[in-house]
């Protein structure tokens, strides 16, 4: 009986345009710390999973903070979209500021591994470092730094309409930002940490802290808007 010979075909990566190449490490990098965890991924297994050498994978990428900071620059423009969008749809400076607060613990709660690379891991996507090789120069401003800037921006011009009581813009909507982060990484985090409906949970989160920025007349305003409105 004759012997079979087995052939083995090698194995050929596709090569793919840098930009396309840049997108699935990205991806796959998302899946590997996700897995893994931040400190256990390693470049060597990334490029195994790209199908790339180590090497090859420097070219795009200065290391593996480099990487997760792409990710959360992804997230952060995702963000400022929701923030855009949900501005547009709203009926009234209060109620932008609203739909603004809601986008962000309903974009959290959307996407629960990325926020954790974002917000929750030591190399955070808020401090300033380069994204890759290619974008070290880069002079434009990071999308994290427009969103926060979008938010600011709404909560100025409320305190100028005397809306919101006096104070300085930016901590408050640090101070916005912060809850909204207590909120969605707890649930995150606990899923089963609450046992109210969970929309009911959001409603009365946003609502504890609007009212806590207003000033009684708008206070007032809001409250006959919403009495109305139902």
């Amino acid at each position: 009986m004759a012997k079979l010979t087995v052939i083995k075909t090698p194995v050929v990566h596709k090569r793919l345009p840098p930009q396309q190449r840049r997108e699935q490490i990205i991806a796959e990098a998302k899946k590997l710390f996700a897995e893994r965890g931040v400190d256990s991924m390693s470049m060597r297994s990334l490029g195994k999973r790209c199908g790339i050498t180590q090497a090859s994978l420097y070219q795009h990428f200065a290391g593996k903070d480099a990487i997760l900071f792409a990710i959360c620059d992804g997230y952060f423009a995702r963000m400022l979209e929701a923030f855009q969008r949900a501005s547009l749809t709203a009926n009234g400076p209060l109620q932008q500021l609203l739909a603004i607060m809601r986008a962000y613990i309903d974009l959290g709660l959307a996407h629960p591994e990325e926020y954790r690379l974002t917000f929750m891991t030591p190399v955070s996507g808020i401090t300033d470092m380069p994204v890759s090789v290619a974008d070290e120069t880069a002079d434009h401003e990071k999308p994290g730094t427009l969103a926060f800037n979008f938010l600011q921006e709404r909560i100025a011009g409320l305190m100028e309409q005397g809306l919101l009581r006096p104070g300085n813009p930016a901590a408050t909507a640090e101070a916005i930002w912060a809850t909204g982060h207590g909120l969605v990484s707890l649930l995150i985090t606990h899923a089963r940490y609450v046992w109210s409906d969970i929309d009911a949970v959001k409603q009365a989160h946003l609502n504890l802290t609007l009212h806590g920025m207003l000033t009684n007349e708008a206070a007032i305003k809001l409250e006959a808007a919403s009495v109305h409105a139902t």
